[in-house]
Order: C-alpha cells, then structure tokens, then sequence
C-alpha cells in the first residue's frame, strides 16, 4: 500500500465520521438552533455537503493508480452480476425514495412533514434497504476490478455502514419507540426476510 492508498483510506474515514457526526441528535439541534427560523433547511445543507464530499472522495478513489489483485472470471460474472445488478438496482429505487423524502427538498416546497416511520415496500422485507444495495454494488464493483483501491474502499464502507447500522437504529428507537422495536423484531436488517427463509 502506498501513500494514495492510506490517503484515500482516511479520506473514506473522514468521510464516514462527518457523515456520522451531521446526523447525530446532539449535533442536529445545535446547528438547527443556530440556523433559527431556517432550521427546517439543515437536513437539505446536510444532504447536499454530504454529496459534495462524497464526490471528492469518488474523485480521489478513480484518480489513484491502483495495484491490481487479480482475475477471478468465475466468482466476477457469477456472484458480480447476480448480486450487483439486483444491488444496484434497489440502490436506484432507495436513493429516487429517499431524495424526496429524505433529502430536505420538502423544506423549499412548504411541504416539510416530520419523521415516519418507513415499513412498506422493500422495508416490510429488509430494514436497511439502501445499505444493502450499495454494499451488494460496491462489492460487486471490486469483483469486476479488482484493485486495491476498489478493495478498501469496500472494506471502509462497509465497516462504516455497520457502524452506522447500530447508531441510526439507536436513533430511530429513540425517535419512534416501541413502534420501532416491533418493527426491528419482525424485520433483518440487511438480509431480506425472502432469502432467510
């Protein structure tokens, strides 16, 4: 590994812990009492900082010169198309979702609803529908190049989503309750109930 290699690393790192950290309560009320009455539009700043430092890093991660780890022609057009074209898939339909929803956009609209609970759809199957998908994508990625940059930065993606797993679930008991717990105990988290069973 060399220096681009732990640059790029830490920079997926940094990447994660900002993202982590913008969407933590304690956090979320701070600068939406510092934004006063255009506290609604936080979630909007968070979404578009959050795109503008993940296309830095995108950027980063395509301009590295990588070392190549070999050809697995097999497991790359078995496990890279059955899984990464599915996973890319939900990974499109998540991201069109959320972006209305989620995003922040409702807030220029005069339409900004509070939180709900999302357990329809995909959700009654699997509770991190979009994790899933980037994970499924990500890997299937590395499989049809395998580089080691393409290799760490599924590695520190997906330990950030895990650890991001834990800390959103925290968040989401606290903000909906025993609605939520019921729903964790009926619904994986990011194997879908179809293929548990």
């Amino acid at each position: 590994m060399n220096r681009d290699h732990w640059i790029l690393l830490l920079m997926w790192v940094l990447f994660g812990l900002l993202h982590s950290l913008l969407a933590a309560g304690g956090v979320k009320r701070y600068f939406t009492s510092l934004l006063g009455r255009y506290a609604s539009y936080y979630r909007a700043l968070y979404s578009l900082l959050a795109f503008l430092s993940l296309g830095l890093v995108i950027a980063v991660q395509f301009s590295v010169k990588s070392f190549y780890l070999g050809s697995f022609p097999v497991v790359k057009y078995l496990a890279g198309l059955i899984v990464g074209v599915p996973g890319a898939i939900l990974m499109l339909i998540c991201i069109r979702k959320y972006f209305f929803n989620h995003s922040g956009i409702k807030a220029f609209l005069g339409r900004d609803e509070g939180p709900k609970l999302e357990s329809g759809g995909i959700h009654a199957y699997v509770r991190h529908p979009l994790y899933l998908g980037t994970l499924a994508t990500l890997w299937s990625i590395f499989l049809f190049f395998p580089l080691l940059s393409n290799l760490l930065a599924c590695l520190a993606i997906t330990v950030y989503t895990l650890i991001g797993i834990h800390l959103e679930e925290k968040k989401l008991l606290k903000e909906f309750g025993g609605e939520y717990a019921a729903y964790r105990r009926r619904t994986p988290m990011l194997i879908p109930n179809f293929l548990l069973r």
